[in-house]
């Protein structure tokens, strides 16, 4: 589930936290799930029926677990960025910039630099990037997908504002 929370507020009366969930598309649930459910015809006529109603509870088990595991965190909060499992501090960071969803589409394709740090999930079309100022990072920017660029980057300039005045 997509979940966008606010917190603090810093300069200007934009929030400086975020907090987001990529969670898979409902279609990608049922996707999973119907595959799932084809353990039954496989093995109903090799083993005996409780055998396999309980493989296919185990097999939707595995299934939500790793359908879960496909979802990342965005979350802003006190001073630092985290996206999935890499975390900076917003004071090595640079002015933040939303991409709708063709300019995104560009820079995880054509315009896509190796070095940079991508937060990239398939169902969400749009990201912010924005550039790494840490002289001893040879990482450019970061690459974050979000559903809501505006806000991730409103929250972003936020907190390095209360970062730089801290």
């Amino acid at each position: 589930m997509d979940v966008m929370q606010t917190a603090p507020r810093g300069a200007g009366g934009a929030p400086d936290s975020y907090r987001e969930r990529l969670s898979p598309p409902l279609g990608v649930w049922l996707t999973a799930y119907a595959l799932a459910l084809g353990v039954l015809p496989i093995c109903l006529p090799v083993m005996p029926l409780p055998a396999v109603l309980g493989l296919t509870a185990l097999a939707y088990v595995v299934v939500t677990f790793a359908v879960r595991s496909w979802a990342a965190e965005v979350v802003l909060e006190r001073g630092e960025l985290r996206a999935g499992s890499a975390r900076i501090p917003v004071s090595l960071l640079g002015a933040p910039t939303a991409h709708d969803a063709e300019a995104s589409a560009l820079l995880r394709g054509r315009d896509i630099e190796p070095r940079a740090y991508h937060l990239i999930r398939a169902w969400v079309p749009t990201a912010v990037t924005v550039p790494v100022q840490d002289p001893a990072d040879s990482t450019p920017y970061w690459y974050v997908a979000t559903r809501h660029p505006e806000a991730l980057a409103a929250a972003l300039v936020a907190a390095q504002g209360r970062a730089t005045t801290a």
